[in-house]
């Protein structure tokens, strides 16, 4: 039927435009993003771009860009020669206490606590 393949249209133009968010918010960790910044980008109101991120992904904008720069966290802190302080810039914050509180929401653990178990 024609509106099933309207549909599957609109589908795939979606999950194209899910796919260039998740990989502008990839380049732009170290940044201030917000969704302002994000629907400027891709032309879209905020309202719009969220409710087809989530539908497409299962969070909102603010929540992927906050579980990219937990994983990219999780990733440095295995680097020893990495402060924790460089660590918090490198995925954008600028608060180590905040980011500290964030990191033990997503982990259950410390920066600190979680570099100790995964580099004994």
């Amino acid at each position: 039927m024609a509106s099933d393949y309207v549909q599957s249209l609109k589908q795939n133009k979606n999950s194209k435009l899910v796919d260039e968010i998740i990989e502008y918010l990839k380049s732009e960790l170290r940044n201030n993003v917000t969704v302002k910044d994000v629907s400027e980008k891709f032309y879209f109101s905020p309202n719009y771009l969220n409710h087809i991120f989530k539908e497409k992904t299962g969070k909102t904008i603010p929540d992927y860009l906050t579980m990219l720069r937990m994983e990219k966290a999780r990733e440095l802190l295995k680097e020893r020669d990495m402060k924790v302080y460089q660590v918090v810039e490198a995925v954008g914050y600028t608060r180590t206490s905040y980011f500290a509180n964030l990191f033990r929401k997503y982990t259950g653990l410390s920066p600190k606590e979680y570099r100790e178990m995964i580099c004994e």
